[in-house]
């Protein structure tokens, strides 16, 4: 077993041990690693902030395509990675404590104000689609950094897919 199979097994015993029954990413058809709503793969539901701030990312994390489930119904999904680390921080409004952990700040002086869930980033004028990064600790316009941002990998590095690069600009 690979990496990737065995980080996906290890997730569905997760689900299982939680009483959440998988199905596949296509109805039934698929690896049975699909959560039956995002929320029950979420250790909190999102509040509206968080998800107005998701649905307003290119991804389309949480919309399904026909049969075919949301990208965060997925026990191995990247996207549902970070939203379960931060939600909780952001829907309580308690940025310091998490900020500071992640050592974005010292405790008592933290300049973050706000946190986006996929905030788009315009890197060229005639991108069809600009980067969304998962986690933006936005900071109070007097601080040294404008912003602390997250980018989450869960699977991604050992599922063996190919990758075309950047392009040239």
């Amino acid at each position: 077993m690979n990496n990737y199979e065995y980080i996906k097994k290890c997730q569905a015993e997760w689900a299982l041990n939680q009483g959440i029954e998988l199905c596949g990413s296509d109805g039934d058809r698929g690896a049975r690693t699909y959560c039956p709503s995002v929320d029950s793969n979420l250790f909190k539901p999102l509040c509206d902030l968080a998800r107005n701030q998701i649905e307003a990312g290119d991804g389309g994390e949480l919309k399904s395509k026909g049969t075919q489930r949301a990208r965060m119904q997925a026990v191995h999904s990247s996207s549902v990675l970070p939203v379960n680390v931060f939600h909780y921080w952001q829907s309580n409004g308690q940025l310091e404590p998490i900020a500071s952990a992640c050592g974005f700040c010292n405790p008592g002086k933290c300049p973050s104000s706000e946190l986006h869930f996929e905030k788009k980033f315009p890197i060229f004028d005639d991108a069809p689609k600009h980067p969304n990064l998962d986690v933006t600790f936005v900071n109070k316009p007097d601080s040294k950094y404008r912003f602390f941002a997250v980018e989450s990998k869960f699977t991604e590095p050992y599922g063996g897919r190919e990758h075309g690069g950047m392009r040239e600009v």
